[in-house]
């Protein structure tokens, strides 16, 4: 099976860096990478490029939306026919992860190797998380739905905004593992190994 990680988290969190750090961690493994920008031009790929990496790159809206599901759900059915062992899907910043189970069954008949899909990891960022969950559905979602939380940028806030980030996200989802790091340093391959799906 492949194992599916997903990462999710709103824009300027540091899901680069943290992808970044899977794709070092994992130098020993086939890996291969969806990455999901809502512009045209997509850097993040661009920064990510490696050898021997299985790279797709869905731009101009996000995976879990009709605009370009479609090509989300072709992209998984090409990398489960490659030798990958791991695939991470690092998702737009607006995406709402909800209903990766359903697609990734939707497609179980059409797919080579089958998918075993271990969860979502969240990354918050702990500047700017306080002031937009409110506001946005998407990042709420993507809290309630992530299996892991990593609350980013801890050396550009005070102890009292980790305390209440962290209470907010245990609010929220009570079941999430929560690490506290800036630069998203933490074990990500331990992380990952650790991760199991929540059905929800």
């Amino acid at each position: 099976m492949i194992q599916l990680i997903l990462l999710t988290g709103f824009v300027g969190a540091g899901k680069t860096t943290l992808l970044t750090s899977v794709l070092e961690a994992y130098q020993d493994k086939k890996i291969g990478v969806i990455i999901n920008e809502f512009g045209k031009i997509n850097i993040d790929a661009r920064l990510v490029e490696k050898d021997g990496i299985e790279m797709s790159e869905l731009t101009n809206g996000s995976i879990f939306c009709a605009c370009i599901k479609d090509k989300f759900v072709d992209s998984l059915i090409a990398l489960s026919n490659s030798e990958i062992e791991y695939l991470f899907v690092e998702a737009s910043g607006l995406a709402d992860p909800a209903n990766m189970p359903q697609i990734l069954k939707g497609i179980e008949p059409k797919t080579g190797t089958p998918y075993h899909y271990r969860g979502a990891l969240c990354v918050v960022d702990g500047e700017n998380f306080l002031g937009l969950f409110d506001l946005l559905p998407a990042l709420q979602r993507q809290v309630e739905y992530g299996d892991v939380m990593i609350i980013n940028k801890a050396d550009l806030i005070g102890e009292n905004d980790i305390v209440e980030i962290t209470e907010l996200i245990q609010k929220t989802n009570p079941e999430a593992h929560i690490y506290v790091t800036s630069y998203c340093r933490v074990d990500i391959r331990d992380i990952v190994e650790s991760m199991e799906s929540l059905e929800k």
